[in-house]
C-alpha cells in the first residue's frame, strides 16, 4: 500500500514507529550493537548514545579477553588448566548481553511511554 496521500494540494506521508529488541545481543562470536540489537523511537534522542554505550561496553570485555588470551597462551598451559579460564572469559563476554539488553529494554519503556505522551491527543 502507498502510504503517500494528496490531501488539498498537499502531500503527506504515513509515519510509523516500530519498538523492538533482540532476544539476545550475544550467539557464539555474534555480537549485536546498537540499532542492530534494539529499535526505538527517535524521541529524547537516544538513537546514537545507546549505539556508542553498546558499543564501548563490549569493546572493553573483548580488548579484556584478547589480553587475558594473549598472556595464557605465552604461558602454554594444559588444556586442563586453561578450562576454568575459558569459562571466567566466557563469563565476562556473556555478561554484555546481560548488562545491555537489561539497559535496552529500559530504553523501550521510556521512548514508547514518550511517544505515547506526544501522540495523545486527549487532553
Amino acid at each position: 500500500t502507498d502510504a503517500t496521500v494528496n490531501i488539498d494540494g498537499k502531500w503527506a506521508t504515513v509515519f510509523e514507529i516500530t519498538h523492538g529488541i533482540a532476544s539476545s545481543y550475544r550467539a557464539g562470536s555474534v555480537f549485536l550493537a546498537g540499532d542492530a540489537s534494539h529499535v526505538h523511537s527517535p524521541v529524547g534522542g537516544q538513537g546514537m548514545g545507546a549505539g556508542m554505550q553498546d558499543s564501548l561496553n563490549l569493546v572493553w570485555k573483548l580488548a579484556w579477553v584478547k589480553r587475558i588470551m594473549k598472556s595464557q597462551q605465552s604461558q602454554s598451559q594444559s588444556n586442563d588448566a586453561q578450562l576454568p579460564i575459558q569459562n571466567t572469559l566466557n563469563k565476562i563476554l556473556d555478561s554484555y548481553d546481560t548488562e545491555r539488553k537489561s539497559w535496552g529494554q529500559s530504553l523501550l519503556k521510556f521512548t514508547e511511554l514518550s511517544t505515547r505522551a506526544i501522540m495523545t491527543t486527549n487532553f
